[in-house]
């Protein structure tokens, strides 16, 4: 993604690292590793929903749903 598109914001990740990924770990992830996992996660999401687009495209619809996303991560 540019940098002129929509990020996931930092603290958003940070504090899922430290809340639930490194609880009771006590340890801490640097700007560098929390910005690869931003990119990582967010060509992740633009290929499912790309997925999702097909999906729905090809059984006539406009509307991505929840069963197209649910599909695409089969």
């Amino acid at each position: 993604m540019s940098d002129a598109e929509i990020r996931i914001p930092k603290t958003v990740i940070k504090r899922i690292l430290t809340e639930y990924v490194g609880k009771n770990k006590k340890v801490r992830f640097s700007n560098e590793a929390v910005e690869k996992l931003i990119d990582y996660l967010e060509d992740i999401g633009v290929d499912i929903a790309n997925d999702a687009i097909r999906l729905a495209k090809h059984a006539g619809r406009t509307t991505i749903t929840l069963d197209d996303i649910k599909m695409v991560l089969r």
